[in-house]
């Protein structure tokens, strides 16, 4: 039998500040037929037998540089989530990252996450790739790992355009703008995208975001020594009310990721309807359906991105998107594939699609 959950549901960050995805989340469950609550400290023992305590971003709970202090608040926290299987409480934990982007050392966090994934009923992994790693490193079964993909961003930003970024930047309006957005870090392969981007000469490229001031000043350097005009760097924490902003007068987004499992970027990129440029590791194949929503690299060379950039100038007007991935990554798909799923916390069977 396929059931359906339609209880209490206390999620952690319900309302994260940072991120709009959890409040997202809720709400969509909330319109299946689910209370949310926020699952915050002081209601740690509020959850009754029969509700679901769903957690995202388990860093927030054990995190501590010393090896023996990280293996204690494991096992406190395998225990906590254990008791909660014991009095009839469904437990659930999305693995939004394999391991956080400025871990503890991968070692140490495999073997905390190994520890504390046992205390859960079930965990949610954004596509098979994800799904089939988790199983791997941290020793649990395929069977307790269900898929739920992202859902998209749409009605979480204004639809307000403050600037016109071509004239910002200095950028020929009828030239082909790329942007690259988020944190600037070497595994996200930004320096090999101003590599590319200084040997082509019919697009423009703006890469946005934070990231280490020296860092960025190794990228700025690149840029000078080139002596080229067609790349701007906006270094600084780009505000939510600019995301439209930015992504409604982009032409496509690039995301030459060395080493990723899942990207918040590449659902801002589909939720705005614009392709994606980016390599084919972690989820990036799930989401991206090389040549109707993005074009796919084997690899982040300077050569395989001018290489796509130059396949998608020629080939833009085909890439239309992917009705499968749109379908797919609505909020009234992905939350009743979690209805079902929590269902199977109590009924032991997956309901995975």
């Amino acid at each position: 039998m396929r059931g359906k959950f339609s209880g209490t549901v206390w999620m952690a960050q319900r309302h994260s500040s940072n991120n709009p995805y959890t409040r997202l989340f809720g709400d969509a469950l909330e319109n299946k037929g689910c209370r949310v609550y926020d699952f915050r400290m002081r209601n740690l023992f509020k959850p009754r037998k029969g509700d679901i305590v769903h957690i995202h971003w388990l860093p927030d709970f054990y995190v501590s540089r010393n090896p023996v202090l990280l293996r204690f608040k494991s096992f406190l926290i395998f225990c906590y989530f254990f008791l909660f299987r014991i009095l009839g409480i469904g437990t659930v934990w999305s693995v939004n990252n394999l391991f956080p982007h400025e871990n503890l050392g991968e070692e140490r966090e495999k073997i905390a996450r190994k520890i504390i994934s046992k205390g859960f009923s079930r965990l949610f992994v954004f596509g098979p790739e994800s799904k089939n790693r988790v199983s791997s490193l941290f020793k649990v079964a395929a069977g307790k790992i269900n898929i739920v993909p992202h859902g998209t961003y749409s009605g979480a930003y204004s639809r307000e355009v403050l600037y016109d970024l071509h004239r910002k930047y200095g950028f020929d309006p009828d030239t082909p703008l790329f942007v690259y957005f988020g944190l600037m870090r070497p595994y996200k392969g930004v320096e090999q995208l101003v590599e590319a981007f200084t040997t082509i000469d019919n697009a423009n490229v703006l890469i946005c975001g934070g990231g280490a001031g020296e860092y960025v000043e190794l990228l700025h350097k690149k840029i000078r020594l080139s002596d080229r005009n067609n790349i701007a760097i906006e270094h600084r924490y780009i505000s939510d009310e600019e995301i439209y902003t930015i992504f409604s007068q982009v032409d496509c987004v690039i995301l030459p990721f060395q080493a990723i499992t899942m990207s918040g970027v590449l659902i801002l990129a589909l939720t705005f309807r614009r392709p994606v440029i980016t390599v084919n590791i972690g989820e990036m194949g799930y989401y991206i359906k090389h040549g109707q929503n993005g074009l796919l690299m084997n690899n982040n060379s300077p050569e395989s991105i001018k290489t796509s950039v130059q396949e998608f100038l020629l080939n833009q007007e085909g890439l239309k998107g992917s009705d499968d991935v749109e379908n797919m990554i609505e909020w009234s798909s992905v939350a009743e594939q979690t209805v079902r799923n929590y269902y199977s916390c109590f009924f032991g069977t997956s309901n995975e699609q």
